[in-house]
Formats: C-alpha cells, structure tokens, sequence
C-alpha cells in the first residue's frame, strides 16, 4: 500500500511593507501658442523628478515631455519638509531671432549654503516642438542662465555661468567664475566656447560686467523661486 503524499503546507507569508510614491503634482499650467501647431497646455510637474509637458490642447496628444532636475536631487513625502523638494517653473519669453514664443524652464534643488538650478529652452523648429538646447544648464545660486544677443558678435545664444571653488577657499567670498556659451545655429543651442576668469569676484554680475557681458540672469524673473544668493 503506497503511502498518502501529505498536502501541501501552507505558511502565510506576511505582506510586503508598502511602497509609497510621491504623487506627481502641477506646479503651474498655461495654454500657450505656438506657430504651426496652436494651442498647447503646457505644464510644469513635480515629484520624485521633475517634467516639463506639452500637450496638444484640442487632441491631448502629447507633443514632448522636457525632463529636468538629477537622481542626486532629494524629494520627501513628508508634508513637513515640502518647501526643500526640488521645484520647476517655466516662462515663455520672445527673443527676436528665436523661437517665438521661447518656453524656459527652471529647475531648482533648495539646499542650506547653497542650490542647484537647470535651466532648458523649448520652441518650434521646422513645424515641430523641440527641446532647443541638448546639455542641460547648470549652476548654484551664485551662478546664472541667458537667452539673447550674446554681444562681442557673437549673435544669438544662450549662456550659464557658475564661480568656481578653488583649493582653500571659502563658500562666501571672491572666486574665479566660469562662462559657458552657446550660440544659436538656427535649430538648436550648439556649444560655443567657455572660459575661466581671470580674476576673483564675489558675485556672478561683477564677473560678467569686468568680461564685457551684461546678461540679465533669467533666474531672476522667477519670483517664486527667489533665494538669498550665497
């Protein structure tokens, strides 16, 4: 006589400790025009990373999805904590010579002595929206972002610039600051040139000032997303 075969035991495996997901919120949202296209709801949004999105207002296709913001960039869920998780914005500005209207983007990180910022340009090009500069900018608080006539004869473009901490030095006080360029080749934001200043400043205007630049760091018309710089 063979044996019964025991049935199987059956254990209960205790559930698996919930995985909360930050809910992605809209920061801000407008209906802008473009040519060749029309109506787009543009939208701003922010969670565990940040989206910049453009939907076709009559169809709802989605025509891009613009990211900003670094895996490096901490988001809480902790209501508490809600004014330290990175923030996006995006204002639409006309630049003769540019796509008009011209979307810019901004993406703050808040830190304590300091924050990290991105800055991408969105516009149509040939019928078709595009994200118009491929390297994402980048700089503190002490740095900045422009989009215009680059002067020197350079012609349109676009610009960041960040001090730089050298060996020994302080957060708060003079340093050598680096200028990036991009010039504008009729589609898109192409890499130009940077360099290093020569001297030390303590504030990004005077470095650009004593180099013969006079941007006017667009970060600065985002009240919203004002900070004391370091």
């Amino acid at each position: 006589m063979v044996p019964p075969v025991p049935g199987p035991i059956l254990v209960a495996i205790p559930s698996p400790t919930p995985i909360v997901n930050s809910v992605s919120q809209i920061s801000q949202e407008e209906v802008i025009s473009f040519p060749q296209i029309g109506a787009v709801r543009v939208s701003a949004h922010e969670g565990k990373g940040l989206e910049l999105t453009f939907v076709d207002e009559k169809s709802g296709e989605n025509l891009l999805t613009c990211y900003l913001g670094s895996y490096r960039w901490n988001w809480s869920d902790n209501p508490a904590y809600a004014e330290s998780n990175p923030k996006l914005r995006f204002k639409a500005i006309s630049v003769e010579g540019l796509p008009n209207p011209l979307v810019i983007g901004i993406a703050l990180d808040p830190g304590v002595s300091d924050s990290a910022w991105e800055a991408a340009a969105v516009g149509v090009v040939n019928g078709q929206l595009e994200r118009l500069n491929w390297e994402t900018l980048e700089s503190s608080n002490g740095g900045g972002f422009f989009f215009g006539d680059l002067g020197h004869g350079l012609g349109l473009g676009a610009a960041q610039w960040d001090f730089v901490w050298g060996e020994d030095e302080g957060h708060i006080g003079l340093h050598k600051y680096e200028i990036k360029l991009l010039k504008w080749n009729g589609r898109r934001f192409e890499w130009l040139k940077v360099f290093r200043t020569r001297g030390e400043y303590e504030i990004g205007e005077d470095a650009l000032r004593a180099n013969g630049y006079h941007f006017i760091d667009i970060k600065g018309t985002f009240p919203d997303l004002a900070l004391d710089s370091p």
